[in-house]
């Protein structure tokens, strides 16, 4: 049975790499939500999630930035596509929930 290229050279095009950043994206994302449900309340969730992506994208974005190679451009795309779900989870977040972490504790005078 013949291939049409050679398995050993299988990821190792510059399209391979780039047409899986919105998989790894998701991969990344998947974690991060999976880890965040077992270790914060319900309702900060999508708020932690949020910050934690837009956080990864903007360090990845920076690593990415003085290197340039085969893989820089997948890197682009994974933090490209890292806070683009970022903004997705800080789009779903309900205000009402997040609002007394922001106001700290009431004080009475």
């Amino acid at each position: 049975m013949a291939f049409s290229r050679s398995i050993s050279r299988i990821g190792t095009r510059r399209e391979d790499w780039t047409e899986n950043a919105p998989y790894v994206a998701g991969v990344i994302a998947a974690a991060g939500t999976l880890v965040l449900s077992v270790s914060a309340p319900a309702n900060l969730v999508l708020p932690a999630l949020s910050v934690l992506l837009l956080g990864l994208a903007f360090v990845l974005a920076v690593v990415v930035r003085g290197r340039s190679g085969r893989h820089g451009q997948a890197g682009w795309y994974v933090s490209a596509a890292l806070t683009f779900i970022g903004f997705g989870a800080a789009l779903l977040t309900d205000p009402e929930q997040v609002l007394p972490l922001l106001e700290g504790a009431r004080r009475e005078p």
